[in-house]
């Protein structure tokens, strides 16, 4: 794998510090940690954190989150000016979400707080991330893509994509809604194309990414390595001089490919209508006229709705419209009203189970179908959480340790 040669410093139970060397390796009891960080103490002013849980690409845990936090934080007040944000199994998996296969064990034993301070710390995470000024970030999406892992990158002023890199938001399959964030960025996409990933769960991959904004670089996959020597050894962080030493390496400055144009033009006829009602009758019109451009793609797609959860398609469209007009904290505050209702219904354990543990994918939803979901259903999912879940908003009025601290004596290891 793409990690550099480094001995150990520092370590806790959940990060281990690196120094970087020419001639040592970490031991396999650190390689068990969730999260390593190279730092080079040649130059101290940048970090490299590697995610380090390629059993499930790398999905956030409760510990990743906190630990993740704490170190974030903490890096403002330690003249930290970079970090190199990547993960141990490059071209593999960047990260594939949130580890919502432990969430749906927690709420199937209806261990919902558990559930509910997850959400809770992911999203503070999310947002900390959004808010940075200093140091600066450069997310390496080398590999899967998915959920959490596109709240953990999506706010980078620098996002690498390779031709590895596949990018998709499957939430609607799980019986969830699209979250990290993506109530904010999906809608600000190219017209349509946010709603078509949020209802249909499709992939982008590669240089798509690119030509979606999802990444704002793309790099081949063999030259990462030299990517990350030339950050890590940089003296000079500003804006300007990493956009540099990414542009010597970046080999995509083209138009997007005919596939691409192809897709940003059929998202924006077929997903820019006022209701997921109005696309799906579209959908099913075009796909009958053999000689529309998009009779293909409109068949694939309805099919793709036709199989995800009802309500999960119908909170998504109502969120990404709210969204549109929304700050990226006040988005992840109406998410976490989303998640703490969607995680208490059957269809979050089903769904999640169909695809993710049973992987037999054939959940029977309830409702039945988009037609049978009730506005009235949908509208509460936005409403105060006291109204019926007596859980507490999401707080983003600070980012705090003392805060992180506080949940971290409440959550479980996970």
């Amino acid at each position: 794998m793409n990690v550099p040669q480094f001995c150990n410093i520092e370590s806790n139970h959940h990060l281990v510090t690196f120094a970087l060397t020419t001639n040592a390796q970490p031991t396999p009891s650190s390689l068990l940690s969730p999260l390593l960080e190279c730092s080079d103490l040649q130059n101290p002013t940048v970090t490299t954190i590697c995610l380090n849980r390629p059993r499930s690409l790398h999905a956030l845990s409760t510990a990743m989150c906190n630990t993740l936090y704490a170190r974030v934080s903490n890096a403002r007040n330690q003249n930290l000016k970079l970090i190199l944000l990547t993960s141990t199994t490059p071209t593999r998996a960047f990260c594939a979400g949130g580890d919502i296969r432990t969430m749906c064990l927690h709420a199937e034993s209806h261990r919902y707080s558990l559930v509910d301070q997850f959400f809770r710390l992911e999203y503070s995470l999310f947002s900390l991330l959004a808010s940075l000024h200093e140091p600066q970030l450069v997310a390496l999406l080398d590999g899967v893509v998915m959920g959490g892992g596109a709240g953990l990158s999506i706010h980078a002023p620098f996002r690498v994509a390779t031709e590895h890199s596949v990018f998709a938001m499957p939430e609607v399959n799980l019986g969830f809604h699209p979250d990290a964030g993506a109530s904010y960025f999906l809608p600000r996409l190219s017209p349509g194309l946010g709603l078509y990933l949020a209802l249909t769960g499709a992939r982008l991959k590669g240089d798509q990414l690119v030509s979606a904004g999802i990444a704002t670089h793309f790099v081949p996959s063999s030259a990462i390595p030299h990517l990350l020597k030339s950050l890590r050894q940089t003296k000079r962080q500003s804006e300007h001089h990493i956009e540099t030493i990414l542009e010597t390496f970046c080999k995509l400055h083209t138009p997007p490919t005919k596939r691409m144009q192809f897709l940003l033009d059929a998202a924006r006829q077929l997903f820019t209508l006022p209701s997921v009602s109005d696309i799906i009758e579209n959908l099913k019109r075009i796909r009958t006229s053999p000689h529309h451009p998009f009779s293909h793609f409109a068949a694939d797609v309805l099919q793709m709705m036709l199989v995800a959860c009802p309500i999960s398609v119908a909170v998504a469209f109502e969120a990404l419209k709210r969204g549109a007009e929304m700050s990226l904290d006040d988005c992840l505050k109406m998410e976490f009203r989303l998640t703490a209702r969607l995680i208490r219904r059957n269809d979050f354990v089903k769904g999640v189970r169909a695809v993710l543990i049973e992987k037999h994918r054939n959940a029977v939803w309830s409702p039945h179908s988009v037609s049978d979901v009730w506005d009235g259903d949908v509208k509460k999912m936005f409403e105060p959480l006291e109204k019926d879940t007596h859980v507490p908003e999401l707080d983003l009025s600070h980012h705090l340790h003392g805060e992180t601290a506080r949940l971290q004596s409440r959550l479980a290891r996970i």
